[in-house]
């Protein structure tokens, strides 16, 4: 490895953990620390084993390990590709997409992909006659992607009632005040037996969800979060499949694909 980059790269990750430091404290300087030098020991462990340990579905680059990511409050092991910067959500999605395309997914049908993420781009900008507009208050979002795209607020739609054949509404949820007005919003705009696919994070070992009342500063802005145990009551109204890793893959193919039990995929069918 070129002692000039590596000089340069170590320099980077100590200014970025004395910053923290001084503006976020001692526990997330630690968490920054902590998640640079996993990254590092993924360098020099991939040095030593050439044959490839996960796949990424997103983009096809294989390797060790996919890298830590920094959230702040903890450190994501085996995370995100190092190509795509694909997440966990991003392959499982993928996969299932790849494996069961749902029917709003058919020539002709009308799309809407709320906080959209590029990875997803090449399912819902196919070929055919597939119709997706994106949808975000952040209009930076938006540009990333390009094509149709409006500003709105998932809690209040300014769109009449049973006019999409599809919605994709993955880690949205878990940022609004009133999620459950929200999937109130999504199932009035869904034509009669359209479909909506939702993902949220869920912590594993938690009863009940977690309200924080606010958006929390060290996980992402989250305004909850959520348990696998009671999500599903927030989806009043509409019949749902609950579609976990397991069902779709091997244990070998989860650690493979680098996608844990809670990547869970809500099908919601109005």
């Amino acid at each position: 490895m070129n002692i000039r980059f590596l000089t340069a790269h170590l320099t980077r990750d100590l200014r970025e953990i004395v910053h923290r430091a001084r503006h976020n404290g001692a526990a997330s300087a630690w968490t920054c620390a902590r998640t640079h030098a996993a990254n590092a020991l993924l360098l020099a462990m991939a040095k030593f084993h050439r044959a490839p340990r996960v796949w990424c579905p997103c983009c096809g680059w294989a390797g060790y390990a996919f890298r830590a990511v920094d959230a702040e409050a903890c450190v994501l092991y085996n995370s995100e590709c190092p190509q795509c910067v694909s997440h966990e959500r991003h392959r499982m999605t993928h996969l299932f997409l790849t494996a069961r395309p749902p029917a709003f997914l058919k020539d002709g049908k009308r799309v809407l992909h709320f906080a959209p993420e590029r990875h997803l781009r090449g399912f819902l900008d196919g070929p055919g006659a597939l119709r997706c507009v994106s949808a975000d208050l952040a209009p930076e979002k938006l540009r990333l992607v390009g094509g149709p795209a409006f500003r709105t607020d998932i809690q209040c739609l300014p769109l009449p009632d049973a006019t999409w054949d599809g919605l994709v509404c993955i880690h949205v949820l878990e940022h609004v005040d009133d999620d459950r007005r929200a999937v109130d919003e999504l199932r009035r705009i869904l034509k009669p037996g359209g479909q909506a696919l939702i993902m949220v994070p869920f912590g594993m070992h938690l009863e009940r969800t977690a309200e924080y009342g606010r958006g929390h500063e060290i996980m992402f802005g989250h305004v909850r979060d959520y348990s696998p145990r009671d999500f599903s009551e927030r989806l009043g109204g509409f019949h749902f499949e609950e579609i976990r890793p397991s069902a779709l893959f091997t244990r070998e193919e989860q650690r493979r694909y680098g996608i844990p039990d809670s990547e869970i995929i809500y099908l919601c069918t109005k």
